[in-house]
C-alpha cells in the first residue's frame, strides 16, 4: 500500500511539472508569434506613404490606409478573423485584439530627424531616425492546463521607413 501510495504521489508530481512546463512553452511560442507578427505588420503599414508626398521626397504617412493594413497583417498571421477581430480556434490567443495605440511620426508632424520619441504610458522611449509607425497590441494567450491563466500580452512595435532600405 505504501508504495502504490509513493508512486501514486511521484505520478501526480510529475503530471503538475509536465503540464506546467507545456504551458511555460505555449507562452513562449504565443509571445514569439506576438512580437513576429506585430513586427510583420508593422513593416506592411511603414509602407503606406501617401501618394503626394512621393514626389516631396518628405515620407507622409497615409495612417487610415496603414492603420487597416496593420489589421489586416497582424490578423492574418496570429490567427485572428479579419472581420471579426475574434481569436481563430487555431490561434494561439483567445477574445480579440486590443489596439491600444497607434502613433505616426512623419514629414507632416515632425519637420527634422533624429527625434527623440516617448511615450511613458507605454514604456517607450527611442531615437527616430527616419519617419516611424507605432503600434502597441494586446492579446491573451489560452490556458492550456488545468494549473494554468491565459496570460495577457501587451507589445509595442516601432518600425521606421527607410527609403533607401529597399
Amino acid at each position: 500500500m505504501r508504495m502504490a501510495l509513493s508512486g501514486l504521489m511521484l505520478l501526480l508530481f510529475w503530471f503538475m511539472l509536465y503540464s506546467n512546463q507545456v504551458n511555460i512553452d505555449m507562452e513562449v511560442k504565443a509571445a514569439q508569434q506576438l512580437s513576429m507578427s506585430a513586427q510583420l505588420a508593422a513593416h506592411d503599414a511603414s509602407l503606406v506613404i501617401s501618394p503626394s508626398s512621393i514626389g516631396t521626397g518628405d515620407a507622409v504617412f497615409d495612417q487610415a490606409g496603414s492603420s487597416q493594413v496593420f489589421q489586416r497583417t497582424f490578423d492574418d498571421n496570429a490567427g485572428f478573423d479579419p472581420n471579426t477581430g475574434q481569436a481563430l480556434p487555431t490561434s494561439l490567443y483567445q477574445g480579440s485584439v486590443a489596439l491600444l495605440y497607434q502613433g505616426f511620426i512623419d514629414y507632416s508632424n515632425q519637420a527634422t530627424f533624429p527625434f527623440d520619441y516617448v511615450n511613458s504610458a507605454y514604456g517607450i522611449h527611442i531615437v527616430l531616425t527616419d519617419p516611424a509607425v507605432i503600434f502597441v497590441v494586446q492579446v491573451t494567450s489560452k490556458a492550456y492546463t488545468v494549473f494554468s491563466k491565459p496570460q495577457t500580452f501587451t507589445y509595442p512595435v516601432i518600425y521606421q521607413y527607410n527609403p533607401g532600405a529597399a
